[in-house]
């Protein structure tokens, strides 16, 4: 069950919105041949859901361009359930020629979630994606050291972490119970045009940043705790 879903439609704005204990919080779907977009969401909670907070997928030839979330919270997502799910706070995701492209995520929380706090995928995707001044801490409560703040799928191109905190426990907390594995993890393959500048690793029980793109148009410049 979803707690909202999406499909076939332009000029949404949603705000003040708390969706949780459903399968998926917010679930925006294109299916073959459907195009949707400027979607303006805000202030809202996708938190406390079993198996992601805000899942987006494209499916064949659909098409999505323009979604924005602004102050908004996927939190916990997976963590409450027994055994804890492997819950992302944020999911993009498409199949076969479908186009996802301009997503905008401006101080947003993406806080102990099960699994990674966003994860962009799948393979060799162009996404557009822009992802300020938010807060990744202590994700992946399913597997200490086995899940991201942030997982890039290989190969993954056009996106932008610019000025977040990637932390573990509260603000670099007890080291026991460090669970975030990287702050930004981008497996091996050939991501390209990207921007990871100004943002602030603490805690992360591995390390800051994996940076498996091998692109050669790529700026990782003036990141604290790398």
């Amino acid at each position: 069950t979803c707690g909202i879903q999406l499909s076939q439609v332009f000029n949404v704005f949603l705000t003040n919105v708390h969706s949780t204990r459903s399968s998926i919080g917010l679930y925006i779907l294109g299916n073959s041949g459907e195009s949707a977009g400027s979607m303006f969401i805000s202030n809202s909670s996708f938190s406390d859901n079993r198996d992601q907070g805000v899942y987006i997928y494209q499916n064949q030839n659909a098409y999505l361009v323009g979604v924005y979330f602004n102050n908004c919270q996927f939190a916990t997502n997976g963590h409450l359930y027994a055994p804890i799910t492997l819950a992302r706070g944020v999911s993009i995701s498409k199949s076969g020629t479908g186009t996802v492209e301009g997503f905008y995520f401006t101080q947003c929380n993406f806080f102990q979630n099960g699994g990674h706090g966003i994860l962009i995928g799948p393979d060799n995707v162009e996404i557009e994606l822009s992802v300020m001044n938010s807060v990744f801490v202590n994700n992946g409560a399913y597997a200490k050291d086995s899940f991201d703040g942030a997982y890039i799928a290989s190969g993954v191109s056009h996106f932008k972490f610019i000025g977040n905190e990637f932390l573990n426990g509260a603000r670099g907390g007890d080291p026991s119970q460090f669970l975030q594995a990287y702050g930004i993890y981008i497996v091996t393959g050939s991501s390209d045009w990207y921007m990871i500048t100004n943002n602030r690793f603490k805690g992360n029980d591995i390390g800051a940043i994996y940076d498996g793109g091998s692109g050669s148009n790529k700026i990782i410049v003036n990141n604290l705790g790398v």
